[in-house]
């Protein structure tokens, strides 16, 4: 299981209007992201935590996001998070 990934994202700042969730612009709470491991036991969720964030603005309208999540290791609470998928549209 991997303790970090690297989030990045490019978009006009319109596309950015149109994402109804974003985890590089939300609060740290909002940015937990929590993924399935395909296990039935008490292990079957992994939940990282947003740690830093990077962001630039190119030419007029052009954003180039970055964060790094990491995972939190302990027990979970992820009764109020919501699975999440790898992708981000």
């Amino acid at each position: 299981k991997p303790k970090r990934f690297v989030m990045t994202l490019m978009a006009d700042e319109l596309g950015l209007q149109q994402m109804k969730t974003n985890p590089l612009t939300g609060s740290s709470e909002s940015s937990k992201i929590i993924v399935g491991t395909g296990k039935t036991d008490s292990s079957n969720k992994m939940q990282y935590k947003r740690r830093s964030l990077a962001s630039i603005k190119v030419e007029e309208d052009c954003c180039c996001m970055m964060g790094n999540w990491v995972l939190e290791e302990g027990p979970l609470d992820v009764r109020a998070g919501k699975l999440r998928g790898m992708s981000v549209s």
